[in-house]
């Protein structure tokens, strides 16, 4: 140690061997492989922080034996405490490198001190494409796109519902029967749905005879009280008798023949009065009458022709 501390004094640039380099060593071959024989299986309890990565370089098999024995298809459900029964399918199995702990520099022998003697690998570089970018290969066309993530979902969800049953059994079951009961309360409704709409439709048509009796009521009262109207004896308002004064003379005629025209209706503006609006002719122009009488007061409050 002291042999290492005077050469990063003195700044040298030869190669100095870490020492440590034994600790690293024992990372790698701490954990020996217990090899599963091809075509045997065995019992093993995962333990917190394992992965099926580890446990595949541990037992000599691939990580997709051991996913498989665990029932899943995502390595992060993993779960820790639970027994899983792994088979040697015969896969090929991934083996890594063991990297040597000699350090050329003392750059590199002071980060080694920093992180505890050991550093972890870098990452992996992307695969280059044809234009030596780092792009990958080309992107699979959207349909064989949308095929492969169809299957994925559907193996997934098979997988799930799979895993649910062999664990979970009680809540698959608990499921299967609200599904029975929501399908059930459905059909239900529906049928009651079915016995109702007669009563809807009954209680429409008696509204609608109703409107139609009221409606028949109202006309027949303005009919009623149109026919008190005094047309000899009309007064005028002084905007009426404006326009008496200049384009309708004889304008008693005329109001009797467009009440005559046709039925008033009721003021829409709410006042109570009664309402004509008639076809007619004014000094050769096709047009329509507008008239509006007070039958309490017995007077014209408008009275108005609009060519068309």
């Amino acid at each position: 140690m002291v042999a290492f501390c005077y050469v990063l004094t003195c700044g040298t640039t030869q190669s100095v061997v870490h020492k440590p380099q034994t600790h690293s060593k024992e990372t790698h071959t701490s954990q020996k492989v217990d090899k599963i024989p091809k075509g045997k299986s065995r019992k093993i309890t995962v333990k917190a922080g394992d992965t099926p990565s580890g446990l595949a370089k541990k037992y000599g098999v691939c990580v997709e034996d051991v996913m498989k024995g665990a029932g899943i298809t995502d390595p992060r459900k993993l779960i820790a405490g639970k027994t899983i029964t792994v088979t040697n399918g015969g896969g090929s199995v991934s083996k890594t490198k063991q990297s040597k702990s000699t350090v050329t520099n003392t750059d590199k022998s002071q980060s080694s001190k920093k992180n505890g003697g050991s550093q972890p690998p870098p990452p992996p570089e992307p695969p280059k494409g044809p234009s030596g970018n780092g792009s990958g290969s080309r992107k699979p066309p959207r349909e064989e796109e949308k095929k492969i993530l169809k299957d994925g979902l559907k193996a997934t969800s098979g997988a799930v519902l799979k895993y649910a049953e062999e664990h979970y059994p009680e809540l698959v079951k608990k499921g299967e029967e609200l599904l029975t009961e929501v399908e059930e309360a459905a059909a239900e409704a529906k049928d009651k749905v079915v016995e109702v709409i007669p009563e809807i439709v009954s209680e429409a048509k008696e509204t609608v005879t109703n409107v139609v009796s009221e409606s028949g009521k109202i006309i027949e009262n303005i009919s009623e009280i149109s026919k008190k109207i005094d047309i000899q004896n009309l007064k005028l308002s002084d905007t009426v008798k404006n326009h008496i004064d200049r384009p309708y003379q004889n304008f008693v005629l005329l109001v009797d023949e467009i009440t005559k025209a046709a039925s008033p209706i009721s003021d829409p503006q709410g006042t109570g009065a009664l309402y004509w609006k008639v076809n007619g002719n004014f000094n050769g122009s096709e047009g329509l009458y507008e008239l509006l009488i007070d039958p309490v007061t017995n007077s014209i409050w408008h009275f108005v022709f609009k060519s068309k």
